[in-house]
């Protein structure tokens, strides 16, 4: 028997109160997460350079002047700061898309002032319209969609910077220019996008390339190249501060789908239960 459709709705007006409490829960998990992201990736950026320039390639790195070895290291350190500066963008330039979250996050800022104020202006601003109703179109969906947004903006920030470290890499003489720039890039690019973790040196990247020899009649040679490729997974795995926040954002992902499920299903009852009431309505017998 289809309930009433007034208890339908109070059932979606708390569903609705969950999900925006879920979404400010996971507006200060990725706030964190960023924060110590972009903490790992300075570092992770710093160890991977000096894997190549210590490991892999001291000679160039070596026949390089002081000044110069100056300059790579502290333009380096530049890459690490930008990713960081764009990580923290990230999350306010998301909510601004997102109008739904961006006006949780007003609510939410208008709550922590009045805990602020006197009892009396507390008592006014409870009389004037919720903030339930200022989120009304905050849905799972919404959630769902500016998480999907904030990890392709992660995995686009650590490509860039990735390219970056081999770009100034290759300016240096460090690493070898017989590799095109937008080959490296390819490469780098789809080698992000694995999550094996421990095959081989953290986020390093190794290539083998075949040059044709000056003398067509010999073989062509193989040379062997090693490049900045900053992991997602490998980041987290060296860093337990990090895993553990990501640890929180998984589960309430899990929180978001199951609260998606309970969303659909409620909505499908509520509009079952207004179209009997409609065909009640106008239906008369002869």
């Amino acid at each position: 028997m289809t309930r009433p459709i007034k208890q339908i709705e109070a059932d979606l007006a708390m569903l609705s109160a969950t999900v925006a409490t879920v979404a400010e829960e996971i507006s200060s998990a990725y706030g964190k997460y960023f924060q110590l992201l972009g903490e790992s990736v300075q570092r992770q950026i710093a160890l991977a350079s000096y894997q190549i320039c210590t490991q892999a390639y001291p000679d160039s790195f070596l026949g390089l002047s002081f000044n110069q070895r100056q300059k790579l290291q502290q333009s380096l350190r530049e890459v690490g700061k930008q990713v960081k500066a764009q990580l923290e963008l990230v999350l306010e330039t998301s909510k601004k898309v997102n109008p739904a979250i961006a006006e949780l996050d007003e609510a939410s800022s208008e709550a922590e002032t009045n805990s602020e104020e006197t009892q009396e202006t507390q008592e006014t601003e409870e009389k004037s319209p919720s903030s339930a109703s200022e989120t009304e179109d905050l849905t799972p969906e919404n959630l769902i969609q500016w998480i999907t947004r904030l990890e392709a903006a992660i995995a686009e920030i650590l490509q860039a910077a990735s390219s970056e470290a081999n770009r100034l890499l290759q300016e240096t003489g460090i690493l070898s220019n017989k590799l095109p720039n937008k080959l490296l890039e390819a490469a780098v690019q789809a080698e992000e996008s694995t999550e094996a973790i421990g095959g081989g040196q953290p986020n390093l990247l190794k290539l083998v390339v075949e040059t044709e020899a000056p003398d067509s009649a010999k073989d062509a040679q193989i040379t062997q190249l090693m490049a900045v490729c900053l992991r997602l997974a490998e980041i987290e795995f060296a860093a337990p501060a990090l895993s553990a926040q990501r640890n929180q954002i998984r589960e309430l992902q899990a929180k978001v789908a199951k609260l998606q499920k309970q969303y659909s299903q409620k909505h499908r009852e509520r509009s079952v239960a207004q179209a009997e009431a409609a065909w009640r309505s106008c239906w008369y017998e002869d």
